[in-house]
Formats: structure tokens, C-alpha cells, sequence
């Protein structure tokens, strides 16, 4: 009986170690693959200012990846900004005069978005796909800077009145306490 015990052990032991389970899916995992992409990434928002999230395809190189959405962020917030700009050329010709902000505005739109730092990056899963992503935002007080700073470039001398029109229309959506920032959010292929 002793044999026969010690068999069936031994038979039950070598049987388990040849089989080899399937790999389940880890919790955390399981959360990481269902959870929701952060409202920094759906709905990037900068009160009083521009915000900016982009994502690039991840290679393996963190570093290269998170630069690479670094990048397209500040593409994205260089074209927000030129295209606030431009908003701006019919009320100024209409009321005071001076440049064209579109002539004026890309070189210090470019100090500006140069100088801004990322807020927040991280790895996720988009649709399937591992991404990187990072998020720039233009803070009030820099917006409002680059807004003087596009006056003074367009030699303009324009009323109190219509300068806070100009800054309500360069700030658009954002203008508003609460209300939505100028933003965008893309993949990069």
C-alpha cells in the first residue's frame, strides 16, 4: 500500500511539472488594459491659457518616445497660438492699425513655447496601442505675456477697450473663468 501511495505521489509530482499553466492576466494588468485614458489626455486644460496633449507610438526608448510627443505638443500649441494670433488681425486693423499679428507673431510664439515645460507624461494604452504621451500648458501669466508682446511687435496703439477685446479674442474659449482652454489631443502615427 506504501508502494502503491508513493507511486501515484511520484506519477502526480513529474505529471505537474510537465505541464506548464497558461499565463493569466496579472490585476494590475487587467486595470492598466481597461482603465480609462486620464482627463489630462482626453481634455487638456489650462485656465486662462493653452494646453496641449499629444502622444507618439511607443519604439521601446522611453526617452526618444517621450520626446517625440514633447515635440508634436509644442507643434500643436506653436499652431493654436498662430492661429489665436491671426484671430486677431481684423479687430486691430479695424481699430488701431499697426503689423499683422501673423506677421509678427511666429517668431515670438516660438520663444514662448520654447520656454514651456512639460506638465505631465506617461505611458498608456490608446485604442490598442502603447503610447506615450505628454502634455505642455501655456499658464495665464505667459499667455498674457505673449499677448504684450504681440501689441508692442505690432507697433499697435490701440484704447484700453479694444486691447481687452484683442486679449478676450487671443484667449478665446479660455477667456472665461472655468470655461474650456484651447486644446488638442492626437495620436502620432
Amino acid at each position: 500500500m506504501y508502494r502503491i501511495a508513493v507511486t501515484l505521489w511520484l506519477a502526480l509530482a513529474l505529471a505537474a511539472c510537465v505541464h506548464t499553466p497558461q499565463r493569466t492576466q496579472t490585476h494590475e494588468e487587467a486595470v492598466a488594459a481597461d482603465a480609462p485614458l486620464p482627463g489630462w489626455l482626453q481634455d487638456p486644460r489650462e485656465a486662462g491659457g493653452f494646453a496641449s496633449a499629444q502622444c507618439a507610438l511607443r519604439s521601446g526608448n522611453d526617452a526618444i518616445d517621450r520626446a517625440l510627443a514633447v515635440a508634436a505638443a509644442r507643434q500643436q500649441l506653436s499652431a493654436t497660438l498662430q492661429e489665436r494670433a491671426a484671430t486677431m488681425d481684423s479687430t486691430l486693423q479695424t481699430h488701431g492699425g499697426g503689423k499683422p499679428f501673423a506677421a509678427v507673431s511666429p517668431p515670438l510664439i516660438r520663444e514662448a513655447v520654447a520656454a514651456v515645460r512639460p506638465q505631465r507624461s506617461g505611458a498608456f494604452l490608446r485604442d490598442g496601442e502603447a503610447v506615450m504621451c505628454a502634455l505642455l500648458a501655456l499658464p495665464a501669466a505667459g499667455s498674457r505675456l505673449l499677448f504684450d508682446n504681440l501689441i508692442d511687435a505690432a507697433t499697435a496703439q490701440v484704447p484700453a477697450d479694444t486691447r481687452h477685446q484683442l486679449y478676450r479674442q487671443f484667449l478665446g474659449d479660455s477667456y472665461a473663468p472655468g470655461a474650456r482652454a484651447q486644446t488638442a489631443g492626437t495620436l502620432l502615427p
